[in-house]
Order: C-alpha cells, then sequence, then structure tokens
C-alpha cells in the first residue's frame, strides 16, 4: 500500500481460493476463542496506546495535543468536547466529570475529532451529522482554533504535494509515494486558468454530461483525494516504518537468545 502499511487477504485467481484478511477479523469472542496457544505456549498481544494521535501531535507539533498526551490525562476526546463546545463544559471541568456529566458530548466530538483530523472540513461534519452551515462552520472553526498546528500541519502539506509532484510519507527515511496522474493535473489546471466559468456553470446546469464539466469536476475530485492522503500518509506511514523497525529488533531479540521456534510472530497489524 502507499502508506507501507502490511496487508493481508486477497485472491488467487489461478487456484480459486479467498484468503483471509488476517488483519480485520472480528473481535467477537467466539471468533477469538477459535485460536489457541500451543501446548506450552501463550498468546501475547502487545500494542501501542494512541499510536496515531502521539504521531499526529509531534509531526503536526500540535501544542495543545502535545500537552495533553504528555502532561495532560492523555485524553484527546474530551479535550475536543470542551473546545467545540467551550459555552457549555467549563474550561477546568475535569476529565472523569466531562466522561460522566457532558458524556453525550464527549461522544459527538469524537465523530468531528475523526473527521478534521482526516481533512475533513465543515461540509464533512454538516452531511455526516446533519447540522446546519452556521452550526457546522462554528465547530469546525473551534476545532481549528484550537488545534491550531495541526490546521497548519495541513495546509502545509496540501502545497507541499501539489509542489513536488509526491506526498512526502517520512522525513526520516525519505519514502514518497508520487501523485500518478501529476501531469495530467498540472495540464488541467493551467487549461482551467483560461476557461469561460459562465459557460462552465451553464452546462453544469443544463449539460452535466459535457467534456468540460466533467474535465473540471474530475480536477478537484483528484486534487481533493490527494489534499487528504497528504498529511494521511505521513501519520500512517511513520507509523508503519515504526512497526518495521520494531520488527526487525524484534527478530533480531529472538536470533540472539535462541527463541527461533518458540517465540512466534503470529499476526502482525500496523501497531501491534
Amino acid at each position: 500500500m502507499l502508506t507501507l502499511r502490511l496487508s493481508s487477504g486477497g485472491k488467487d485467481k489461478e487456484h480459486k481460493i479467498d484468503y483471509i484478511n488476517m488483519q480485520n477479523l472480528p473481535s467477537d469472542e467466539e471468533t477469538r476463542a477459535c485460536f489457541v496457544a500451543e501446548e506450552g505456549n501463550r498468546w501475547g498481544s502487545i500494542d501501542y496506546k494512541g499510536e496515531e494521535s502521539f504521531l499526529m501531535a509531534s509531526i503536526a507539533n500540535d501544542k495543545a495535543m502535545l500537552e495533553e498526551l504528555i502532561n495532560g490525562d492523555k485524553d484527546l476526546h474530551t479535550l475536543t468536547a470542551k473546545i467545540v463546545f467551550s459555552d457549555i463544559i467549563p474550561k477546568d471541568c475535569p476529565t472523569e466529570v466531562v466522561k460522566t456529566k457532558y458524556h453525550d458530548l464527549r461522544k459527538v466530538s469524537k465523530g468531528y475529532e475523526f473527521a478534521f483530523n482526516y481533512n475533513g472540513n465543515a461540509d464533512t461534519i454538516k452531511r455526516n451529522f446533519g447540522l446546519t452551515d452556521e452550526e457546522a462552520n462554528r465547530i469546525y472553526n473551534a476545532y481549528m482554533k484550537g488545534f491550531s498546528g495541526l490546521k497548519a500541519y495541513q495546509e502545509y502539506k496540501h502545497k507541499e504535494w501539489w509542489n513536488k509532484g509526491y506526498i512526502l510519507i517520512s522525513r526520516l527515511t525519505g519514502h514518497k509515494a508520487y501523485i500518478y496522474d501529476y501531469d495530467q493535473l498540472l495540464e488541467d489546471k493551467k487549461w482551467m486558468s483560461n476557461l469561460d466559468w459562465d459557460y462552465y456553470r451553464e452546462m453544469k446546469s443544463s449539460y452535466p454530461e459535457c467534456e468540460t464539466v466533467q474535465r473540471v469536476r474530475h480536477f478537484f475530485k483528484r486534487k481533493s483525494a490527494s489534499d487528504k492522503q497528504s498529511s494521511n500518509y505521513e501519520i500512517q506511514g511513520t507509523g508503519a516504518i515504526i512497526f518495521k523497525v520494531a520488527s526487525v529488533y524484534f527478530w533480531n531479540k529472538i536470533l540472539e537468545n535462541h527463541w527461533f521456534g518458540k517465540v512466534k510472530l503470529c499476526i502482525p497489524v500496523h501497531d501491534k
């Protein structure tokens, strides 16, 4: 994958086999009970707690996020609720009180948080949560004001890929994801600079299937997709690199201690 994450599953068309996606098994007890350790062995699970939250805060250098994760209660959902609903939830309200007294507000805030962190905007939450334009814009502006580092980071990444033709996944390793149709996007942008927009609006209304309308729509759809990927890839990609490096250290530890065949890495999943 472009984010460097491991993947599993798929199809073997030649032998007509569907492989199980071991990274996305149901979490119910019945499914989990199917996996039993060999006699003499035990299952173990190691997980990075809130890895993407820490990566996002660090990469974006967002002061509010870093303060909460390092010196606070490490609860970005509660912090989000306080920022988004500052007129209802007191700024100094303890986290445990927010979780109980303002449970519903904290719950809905999580939806806003995930939407904005992955490049959603006011229109996104308007559609997803049935909000008015005024309320959606208020929430979006409050969030981005509260997490100004994240806002600046996303804006920078949008400009970076457009100027370079690739998304930089890791500043340390230099991994990149090239924009496959970058030349075409530049050509479309140049073409639109001479477009008669009155004509476009007329055709959009009367004949939306025409080539001009479809070309403009395709450009903005593709640009929007790469805008979203530009910051997401760096966060998820860095997490994938961390996992791979940790796996190398783990493998070396197994060899050094003569644990080969005894300690077994069963299901590697992104951050665990």
